[in-house]
């Protein structure tokens, strides 16, 4: 035992500051592109796809505070062509919670519920995304609140209410993100 102890003790002391030598090291990987960290990230979310968002992210005063929104985006006034003055912190925040929701969204969603108004080719204009919603209500409430939708693109591509029709959308997506979905924003 003890000439075993010595003999590595003396191994140790020789091969002390030399590394080992590979007959054929092998070759760095190449750094990689953005193309290829694209694809990268898009198979590891097709292999394991992060957890989707089913319910409103929210708290109950933002809750409201997003309602009161969508009140002053779909009031009257607002549809035929008022602007809204939105604080430009709201906006942020919407953009910020829309983006963690549609970040957590799968690529390929297979849970789309029956009975769903699919939307495309809105270009901005809130007058037609008011009437979509007007044409899908029940019993008085409004259709964002008691439908599903599925919007395939062209939202905000023209038109004067861009920005309400943004807000809208993202809005109902933190408030309904199982029952609103995007496929192009």
């Amino acid at each position: 035992k003890e000439e075993l102890k010595h003999a590595m003790a003396d191994h140790s002391e020789v091969n002390h500051g030399r590394k080992a030598i590979a007959p054929n090291p092998p070759e760095p990987d190449p750094p990689k592109s953005n193309e290829d960290k694209f694809f990268n990230a898009l198979l590891q979310d097709l292999v394991e796809p992060p957890p989707r968002i089913m319910t409103c992210p929210a708290t109950e005063q933002e809750q409201a505070k997003y309602r009161a929104l969508l009140a002053q985006i779909f009031a009257e006034e607002t549809v035929i062509g008022l602007r809204v003055d939105f604080d430009p912190d709201d906006v942020l925040e919407v953009i910020y919670k829309t983006m963690k929701i549609l970040k957590n969204e799968p690529m390929l969603i297979e849970d789309i519920p029956g009975g769903i108004t699919v939307v495309t080719d809105i270009h901005g204009q809130l007058f037609d995304l008011h009437r979509i919603f007007e044409s899908n209500s029940v019993d008085g409430k409004p259709g964002y609140e008691c439908g599903n939708y599925l919007f395939l693109g062209d939202y905000v591509d023209r038109g004067d209410t861009i920005l309400e029709v943004v807000m809208a959308l993202f809005i109902l997506k933190i408030l309904y993100p199982d029952r609103v979905a995007t496929v192009e924003t």
